[in-house]
């Protein structure tokens, strides 16, 4: 769809804590807050999640109900610290104070939304 700003745009999150996620049936929802932050991270793109031991991919838009048993409920309660998003605009990767990350991959120009970053009167759709 379309790509996302430069990370200074999306520095806001950084320090926010995952508070909470939500698993529907072709996306996953992430909420993060913190002092100054309440935000959400909607996703329907294939995302990778990593704690150092392992790498695995959630694919939302193929159903979440015929996905394996999910890992990335230990980054409940992590904070994020480092936002990096890709010089074309197509890959964010969220890295959490205890070394997990969450790296979202979705096509520029594709037919369809692969999610959705809102909050403090923010909204971008990519």
């Amino acid at each position: 769809m379309h790509p996302l700003p430069h990370k200074d745009q999306l520095d806001y999150l950084v320090g926010s804590e995952l508070t909470q996620f939500t698993i529907g049936h072709y996306e996953v929802r992430f909420l993060l807050s913190g002092p100054n932050v309440d935000a959400g991270i909607t996703v329907s793109a294939p995302f990778y999640y990593s704690d150092r031991r392992v790498e695995e991919t959630f694919e939302p838009n193929k159903g979440c109900r015929t996905q394996n048993p999910v890992r990335f409920h230990a980054l409940l309660g992590q904070k994020l610290c480092v936002l990096d998003v890709t010089p074309e605009g197509d890959q964010p990767s969220l890295k959490f104070d205890d070394g997990q990350t969450l790296t979202i991959s979705f096509e520029i120009g594709g037919p369809y939304e692969s999610g959705s970053i809102q909050g403090n009167g923010k909204l971008w759709i990519f």
